[in-house]
């Protein structure tokens, strides 16, 4: 796996020619790669966990390319870890009652987890950022009035590569929804070293 094009070009950081469309494809089947490695590591030491009675929470219920909202991605990505965060910073914190707020403070407890390093903290700001839409519309419109006035609702989340962010970053967010007429229009966000 380590000797696919896209690894090689994000360790050299060779896109400097590159189109901006290259670039997120580059980040997007990067973050498969870290999807799949980081998948099967997980689901080896599940089994491990499951044969000694231990029930671990499953990590990684969806592929990266399967998730229509920025929320469940985080949720699921790293399960266990996530529910970790949400009863010892989230829920202490006041939970949905100051749900920005309480996302930007987990996020930036999980950038400080991975490494103290001001990149990592501007990624999970940044992803604090983005979730915002989605928190918004889902406070602002209600999911049966939303279902029954639209026939496409869909919000897809590619982060490029923001696990390990010393081969650069990328977030491209394309939400559409059809209640009352309301589109939000593309996110594109690339912070390449």
């Amino acid at each position: 796996m380590h000797y696919m094009h896209m690894v090689a070009v994000s360790k050299r950081q060779a896109w400097d020619d590159d189109p901006v469309l290259q670039i997120c494809m580059i980040g997007l089947f990067n973050l498969i790669l870290i999807w799949l490695k980081l998948m099967i590591i997980w689901r080896f030491f599940r089994l491990w966990a499951l044969l000694d009675g231990i029930e671990a929470p499953e990590n990684m219920l969806r592929c990266v390319t399967n998730n229509y909202s920025a929320l469940g991605f985080w949720r699921s990505w790293h399960k266990s870890y996530n529910l970790w965060t949400l009863r010892y910073i989230y829920i202490p914190l006041g939970g949905t009652r100051y749900a920005i707020y309480n996302i930007w403070v987990v996020f930036t407890f999980v950038a400080i987890w991975h490494d103290i390093n001001l990149r990592l903290l501007a990624w999970g700001w940044l992803i604090t950022l983005f979730v915002i839409p989605e928190i918004t519309a889902s406070k602002i419109f209600n999911k049966k009035e939303v279902s029954s006035k639209c026939t496409h609702a869909s919000i897809q989340t590619w982060h490029g590569n923001m696990g390990n962010c010393s081969h650069g970053e990328g977030l491209v967010a394309h939400v559409t929804a059809c209640a009352r007429g309301l589109t939000l229009s593309t996110f594109t966000l690339y912070s390449l070293s």
